[in-house]
């Protein structure tokens, strides 16, 4: 017993019998309070752990409007919410949020809205392939990176097989090693989660911390997303303004548009509170203003029950702000009356120049001539017509698929074995050969530098030098990288060409250039018919038949031609899409004595709600026209013969002329430093005449002899240009002409010019104004002298109603010229429109005008430019200029009707019909 007894206590001193019996104790001590918390007291903590979240977020002060002189809206707000995804957050499946967050917004109707798009898709008629900015045919370089990213390597590491990997097999790459989604996806649900990761994949590579999911997401999904916390962490909603602007096309260039800030305008902009997301003006008003414009931030506390993450209230701690609103000088109506008489003249040249015959001058256009614009233009897009499985797509891929295989055979040939010069390659040929060594520049495989070589350069761009030649030319100086090719080590020249041509015309069968001149030619040549590519532009859709057309054409009862004018017509098919000479324009219509702008238009144009659209952006990048040029100020023409205003009141004001100063026109003028002899306009000489009759009659011999008289010709009759270029580009600044306009947009800085006086009096030269440059220079004319500035913004308004800016005329300078010399130059503009028959309207209804009308010669293989420039009230009031420039118009009386039809609009004078 009494070793039983020993053992028992030798039992309960032993340390590891105490450790045991502490740590029951310890736990039963841990049992006892989570009974008594989670059991007995249970009503007393459940308030605090259910309702004490807090949350202080910003709220985004709303930005301010712009609106016309009336006050009708130009630019305003509307609320949205954006989903957001903040990259750095940690989620156990990110795939499997990103699914369940693309079930709930398609559910309540939500479109997920990604500026990244996946590089690759699907389609059951073609099965995986490369959307075209990703494919090797449109950026290899682009191509071969996304690859990379893709396999997890660098572009100069790709293998050959990864290189030549196909649409399907870099899908399944993406799905099963790079971003790891298993088989319970099916293959669509699979593509839009890949998109969202590879949006992700790039933002975070750009060193964003935050992605936009979806731009305006639904309440209903709001909810689901934010009570679903644990399901989405790192997702959250953000209240903000978007823009609208209500005038759309007709005010985009003015008014511009926002976007998300980029990196440079984060530093740009650095220390005023910008964060990355934001927004930001970009171009026009919206980014020249955007000081004004943008709000005020503040923030409100959110409090939202503890267990269901549901909102419970809030409070407004700061004040968010509106931002400044801005009031135009513009009037929505007088911009309305410019934008559509232009326009309307535009596209009534253009159908006068289709009959169906093409010229080498581009005086009048063929059908074919047409479809080549259309397909150059991207009207109809190669893509369409691949991804098309219509009867017409199919037979013209047939035709396509054996005229491009024929084209690279014959390619191939003539730069191995031809020992034909360039000089005497088909224009066909040369193109394909232009576009395959442009790919090769634009890849980074051929460098510029062969251009150095004066020697061999100069022979190779004279088409001295055969292709070959080239080639191993630069293989030789090492200026085509051979490693590039996989061929550093290769010297046998037959390999590396061989190679170098086999990598290459892999390209070109896929260059969306290429593809362009392919079916351009099969076009022109007729090897598809003309009949079945207009059937071809219906069965795809980008034409009607609601007005019976196609019937019409089937039933041999329209002609293709007479149909595709009536498309014109009905603006199915517009000027800027054909981008056919003529198929642009600019109006600036101003107060000349203030400098006010009331309407200032340039076509072609775009709709700024839609900027933000990454396919509809890359259209308008894309589109030859140059939608996003704001013409009115960026685009410098020459201003022919609306110079000789400039030309008078110089040689006026120095004394080189005056109103009894006559000279006898005699067609060609041959005072001149040049070979060539220039020649006035008109075969009829104009007889003798003085500075009045000579702006009347825009005679061109007159201001020969005024450009040659300013350069003070010597006693032989020689002289130095320079002297008169040097006077006329005096005057020219001095008349508010050769200087920028001072309006608050960008604009371009305008050119005197700088060779050839006597030509140069006249306009030509390299004399470079833009319409409101001519615009300016005509107000100084019609007040007298007094150069203004011009201004769009009329005042900018406190949200509370107070004004802090109200923008007085401003005075550029005065033109110190007799009032008596611009008497002499406003009686020739005033005679100039009484002669002109399409002006008699305007003298029946008792308006005076004045005005001068310009030809001017750019190209020899386009037509001349078309400008008219000129002003209402002629006399002591001159009322408004209105100048109009369209270039490549065919002549000065082709912008004429525009400053008619303008001005019957805005004095509301309605003529019989």
């Amino acid at each position: 017993m009494k070793g039983i007894l020993q053992a028992i206590g030798k039992f309960l001193v032993n340390r590891t019998f105490l450790i045991f019996v502490m740590i029951l104790v310890m736990f039963s001590i841990i049992w006892a309070s989570l009974y008594r918390i989670q059991i007995l007291d249970a009503e007393k903590y459940k308030d605090p752990i259910y309702n004490n979240i807090v949350q202080t977020e910003e709220i985004e002060g709303m930005r301010g409007c712009i609106y016309d002189r009336y006050g009708r809206l130009l630019a305003g707000n509307t609320i949205t919410h954006s989903l957001y995804f903040s990259i750095k957050t940690s989620v156990p499946d990110l795939n499997e949020s990103l699914y369940q967050l693309l079930q709930i917004a398609a559910a309540n109707g939500d479109k997920i809205s990604l500026e990244q798009p996946l590089p690759i898709a699907y389609e059951e008629s073609r099965g995986f392939y490369f959307i075209p900015t990703y494919d090797i045919g449109y950026s290899e370089i682009r191509f071969y990176n996304f690859l990379a990213e893709v396999y997890g390597t660098s572009r100069a590491y790709l293998t050959e097989e990864q290189k030549n990997a196909t649409a399907e097999e870099v899908y399944y790459q993406m799905r099963k090693n790079t971003f790891k989604l298993d088989e319970r996806y099916t293959r669509e649900e699979a593509l839009e989660i890949l998109h969202l990761r590879y949006a992700l994949f790039v933002a975070r590579a750009e060193g964003k911390t935050q992605l936009q999911l979806i731009a305006d997401v639904s309440e209903k999904t709001q909810i689901e997303v934010l009570e679903r916390s644990t399901d989405f962490p790192g997702f959250s909603v953000k209240e903000s303004y978007s823009r609208e602007y209500p005038q759309g096309e007709l005010f985009a260039h003015i008014i511009g548009y926002m976007g998300e800030i980029s990196e440079s305008e984060l530093k740009s902009h650095e220390n005023e509170g910008y964060e990355e997301g934001d927004r930001i003006g970009k171009t026009g008003l919206e980014q020249v203003f955007e000081s004004d414009l943008r709000g005020t931030s503040g923030t409100r506390q959110i409090e939202l029950d503890g267990k269901t993450g549901t909102w419970v209230g809030e409070e407004v701690l700061v004040q968010a702000v509106k931002g400044n609103d801005i009031f135009l000088t513009i009037d929505i109506e007088v911009q309305k009356i410019a934008y559509d008489r232009l326009c309307e003249q535009i596209k009534s040249l253009l159908l006068s120049k289709i009959t169906g015959e093409s010229s080498e001058d581009n005086s009048s256009y063929s059908l074919s001539d047409i479809y080549e614009a259309l397909i150059d233009n991207n009207f109809l897009s190669i893509r369409q017509v691949e991804e098309s499985d219509s009867t017409y797509a199919n037979s013209l891929k047939e035709v396509y698929q054996n005229k491009s295989e024929q084209f690279i055979r014959q390619l191939k040939t003539q730069i191995l074995t031809s020992r034909t010069t360039l000089s005497g390659y088909s224009e066909i040929m040369m193109d394909i050969y232009n576009v395959m060594i442009e790919n090769m520049r634009d890849n980074e495989y051929l460098s510029y530098d062969y251009q150095k070589d004066q020697s061999f350069y100069k022979d190779y761009a004279a088409g001295k030098k055969t292709a070959r030649e080239f080639l191993e030319y630069c293989i030789d100086k090492g200026y085509i990288d051979k490693e590039a090719y996989g061929l550093g080590r290769e010297e046998n020249i037959e390999v590396i060409l061989e190679n170098i041509l086999e990598h290459e015309i892999s390209i070109l069968r896929r260059s969306q250039e290429f593809k362009k001149i392919v079916y351009k030619n099969i076009i022109t040549t007729g090897s598809f018919s003309r009949s079945n590519f207009l059937r071809l532009l219906y069965e795809i859709g980008l034409l009607s038949n609601e007005d019976g057309s196609l019937d019409l054409v089937n039933r041999g009862q329209m002609s293709p031609l007479e149909c595709i004018r009536k498309k014109i017509e009905q603006d199915e098919i517009t000027p800027a899409q054909l981008n056919l000479d003529p198929c642009s324009g600019s109006v600036v219509i101003s107060d000349p004595d203030s400098g006010e702008v009331l309407a200032i238009v340039s076509y072609p144009t775009y709709d700024d709600n839609l900027i933000g659209n990454s396919s509809y952006y890359s259209k308008l990048i894309q589109d030859k026209s140059g939608p996003l040029v704001f013409r009115a100020l960026s685009e410098l023409r020459a201003p022919g013969s609306t110079f000789k205003l400039c030309t008078s009141l110089t040689a006026l004001d120095l004394g080189y002329l005056d109103i009894n100063y006559r000279v006898y026109d005699r067609y060609a003028y041959p005072n001149v430093n040049s070979a060539s002899k220039p020649v006035c306009w008109s075969r009829v000489s104009h007889g003798l005449i003085n500075v009045v009759e000579a702006i009347r009659h825009s005679c061109n011999y007159f201001f020969y002899d005024v450009g040659y008289r300013l350069s003070d010709p010597k006693s032989d009759g020689s002289f130095d240009d320079s002297i008169g270029l040097e006077k006329m580009a005096e005057y020219a600044k001095m008349l508010g002409l050769a200087t920028k306009t001072g309006i608050e947009l960008n604009e371009a800085e305008p050119q005197v010019s700088v060779q050839d006086a006597v030509r140069s009096a006249i306009g030509q030269g390299t004399n470079a104004y833009s319409a409101a440059n001519i615009n300016r220079y005509t107000c100084t004319v019609a007040n007298g002298g007094t150069v203004y500035n011009l201004f769009l913004v009329n005042r900018i308004v406190q949200a509370d109603g107070k004004i802090i800016k109200q923008t007085e005329p401003t005075v550029s300078n005065v033109a110190e010229i007799s009032e008596k010399n611009f008497k002499i130059v406003q009686e020739g503009m005033r005679k100039m429109v009484q002669a002109n028959s399409s002006l008699q309207i305007l003298e029946e209804n008792g308006i005076l005008t004045a005005g001068k009308t310009g030809t001017a010669e750019e190209a020899a293989d386009r037509p001349n430019h078309s400008l008219f420039t000129g002003y209402t009230g002629y006399g002591e009031n001159p009322d408004i200029v209105i100048s109009v420039v369209i270039p490549f118009g065919g002549g000065s009386s082709k912008a004429t009707p525009v400053f008619r039809n303008i001005v019957l609009d805005y004095y509301g004078i309605k003529l019989d019909t």
